[in-house]
């Protein structure tokens, strides 16, 4: 089979497949932002690296730097397959000039996860590359922030905390109003039983 005919067979399977059904983006996001992200991360890398002085701690700094949790970036299409399993990432960018096969399950992912993705027909995986400072990227994510997660939970244990101590309080007045209903009912009762003695 020559090239030719490959390319067609790859494109039959992908329009026959579940895939093809998704848009290719669900965010707009443009090439300025995604040059600002590359240098954060250029500035972030760099910053790490820069504090040691031996070239064996920099070799370590730099492997460990790309799984540090500082790190908001995820780069490479396993790591970022991973890290949207886990629903850890906030928008994915894909570059459009790679090969169907290999990023078509990211869109599906992304959208059952509720992850936003983009996918920048423009930019090929060295484009995407040059805007980190590495060889090649075929998609990188950026991590949703905990500090607003930590918000979110901190709201919710207060509102859970005043919910909890209302149900209590409601639950200790309505065993007050059983209690008074039930001596109330013995009173009745009580009262009863006399009525039918003396008849």
């Amino acid at each position: 089979m020559n090239s030719k005919q490959r390319r067609w067979e790859e494109k039959r399977l992908y329009s026959n497949s579940q895939y093809s059904v998704l848009p290719l983006s669900s965010a707009d996001i443009t090439v300025d932002t995604i040059k600002k992200m590359g240098k954060d991360y250029i500035k972030m890398k760099g910053n790490s690296t820069s504090n040691s002085n031996n070239n064996n701690n920099n070799k370590r700094i730099c492997q460990t730097f790309s799984t540090a949790p500082s790190n908001p970036f995820v780069i490479g299409s396993n790591a970022v397959t991973r890290a949207v399993e886990k629903n850890e990432l906030q928008i994915v960018v894909m570059s459009g000039k790679t090969k169907k096969m290999y990023i078509q399950h990211i869109p599906a992912l992304c959208h059952n996860m509720k992850c936003q993705w983009s996918t920048k027909m423009e930019l090929s995986r060295e484009d995407l590359g040059n805007f980190f400072g590495i060889k090649r990227i075929t998609m990188f994510g950026l991590k949703k922030q905990e500090g607003k997660k930590l918000d979110k939970d901190v709201i919710n244990n207060n509102n859970l905390n005043r919910g909890q101590c209302e149900n209590e309080k409601k639950q200790s007045s309505n065993k007050n109003k059983c209690n008074k209903r039930l001596r109330v009912n013995e009173k009745m009762l009580h009262n009863i039983k006399k009525q039918r003695k003396t008849r």
